[in-house]
């Protein structure tokens, strides 16, 4: 799914799953995800909700499409989200600052 389509689907409930490393996400992160690294998630999956869709990403896109594999092969419901945590983040700065913008505009 796209950065776009997994911010929307974050906002209306869906479970952000970020498989990054502890640096990585040190280094940024968004507000609403959960940190469980790859090399941790066949031993702790049974930590994230069977109850909604999870949205899974890294950083560019390699680590979480293993993932995502895992875990619907567990029976979660998964996306992957395309472009990793580079493309939430692009995506988000640029809905934040249009939404400023519009909302400046409307004033």
């Amino acid at each position: 799914v796209s950065a776009a389509d997994a911010l929307q689907q974050a906002a209306a409930g869906a479970f952000v799953l970020d498989v990054r490393g502890q640096s990585e996400w040190d280094a940024g992160h968004l507000d609403t995800a959960t940190l469980l690294p790859l090399p941790e998630l066949a031993r702790r999956w049974r930590e994230l909700p069977a109850d909604r869709p999870i949205l899974v990403h890294c950083q560019g896109g390699t680590r979480s499409p293993m993932a995502a594999s895992l875990l619907q092969r567990l029976g979660l419901s998964v996306v992957d989200v395309l472009g990793g945590y580079g493309a939430l983040a692009r995506e988000g700065h640029e809905r934040s600052t249009r939404e400023a913008r519009e909302k400046h505009q409307t004033h």
